[in-house]
């Protein structure tokens, strides 16, 4: 009812207070997903600044979900949410942290490595075209953020099994091949 009326402040509360005292229950799980919906739209509704308290609050939605029902997809879009607002605001570390939330082994935990680090080398790329443009006589870009991406796209990569190559996976590869022949290492590129 909270919900249909808008109040998601309220909505949030309650259905987490359901999923919390529910634990390991179908009406648990179900008063995640409400909490869900309803953090989603804060984030949605409120202005950035208010978005860290909500952020801790669905973190730990999240990780309780984790615990209790850790293959339900609510659990799986309550990590994705964390991940897609790390993202947004573009920040990297909190971004990596929320996808280790994620079952390692799952094809989405895979996926998501290779996107963030096809992500974060297209982020140094732009960095080492912004120095350049600068007059920078050696840009050199980022290389923190470099190493990152080279670490997510090639855990990504070596996950991967045939069936499940994509047009994601390939453009994630080509970075990766990209980024060994930028610093010289052409045997790993093949």
């Amino acid at each position: 009812i909270l919900i249909r009326m808008d109040r998601y402040w309220e909505a949030s509360a309650v259905s987490d207070f359901v999923c919390r005292s529910g634990t390991g229950t179908d009406v648990g799980l179900k008063g995640g997903a409400f909490a869900l919906f309803s953090y989603r739209k804060l984030l949605e509704t409120l202005p950035a600044e208010r978005h860290a308290g909500i952020m801790n609050a669905l973190e730990s939605l999240a990780k309780r979900m984790l615990a209790n029902w850790p293959d339900a997809e609510e659990t799986q879009q309550a990590t994705l949410t964390l991940l897609q607002q790390a993202l947004k605001t573009q920040n990297w570390d909190e971004a990596e942290r929320f996808l280790r939330l994620l079952p390692e082994e799952s094809e989405q935990s895979k996926a998501i490595k290779r996107d963030l680090g096809y992500v974060l080398w297209i982020q140094y790329l732009t960095g080492l075209d912004a120095d350049r443009k600068a007059g920078k006589p050696q840009p050199h870009g980022d290389t923190a953020l470099r190493d990152r991406a080279e670490r997510l796209l090639k855990e990504g990569w070596d996950a991967l099994t045939l069936d499940k190559i994509d047009e994601r996976a390939v453009e994630a590869a080509a970075a990766l091949a990209s980024l060994y022949l930028r610093s010289d290492r052409r045997d790993l590129a093949d």
